[in-house]
């Protein structure tokens, strides 16, 4: 949950923002679908592909006042370029960055961290999500992202 939030904090920080005219999706799926809307686009959260990789786990889907307000794809890291590959034809406009993360042991990783935004949210893609054999792919409302700042602010004042 921690790296989670780090990854949608960070999206507010890296540019990469789409015109007014466009809308992000994940496979037909946007910030904003009735809950009936997301279950037409994606019957089965277990069968979910995206690039033609799979998921570790089940799509994680959030909803806000019945509403979606994000979604998040874990998969495998060896994975990671694949869905790059299709985000960034798929979105040229995507910016990425890269740093090092290091692990409990003292291991150092390439963390690439690219995101794109719109009106509504973010797209954000991560290489290493708690481990490095997890990478994630995940759609954020803008709402979400401001109340995660806002909690975050909140917290740095309280010391």
């Amino acid at each position: 949950m921690r790296t989670l939030l780090l990854t949608l904090l960070a999206a507010a920080v890296i540019p990469g923002t789409l015109r007014a005219s466009d809308a992000l999706d994940i496979k037909g799926l946007r910030i904003g679908m009735t809950r009936e809307e997301v279950r037409e686009a994606m019957p089965s959260s277990e069968t979910f592909t995206v690039a033609g990789v799979r998921g570790k786990y089940p799509v994680g889907v959030h909803f806000h006042e019945d509403r979606l307000d994000g979604l998040s794809f874990f998969f495998e890291s060896s994975k990671f370029k694949t869905v790059l590959e299709a985000l960034k034809e798929k979105y040229p406009g995507l910016r990425c960055e890269i740093s090092t993360v290091v692990n409990g042991l003292g291991a150092r990783f390439d963390q690439v961290y690219c995101k794109i935004s719109d009106a509504n949210g973010s797209i954000n893609h991560l290489s290493i999500v708690n481990n490095p054999s997890t990478s994630v792919l995940g759609l954020t409302s803008k709402r979400s992202l401001d109340e995660m700042q806002q909690k975050s602010r909140e917290r740095k004042k309280d010391i």
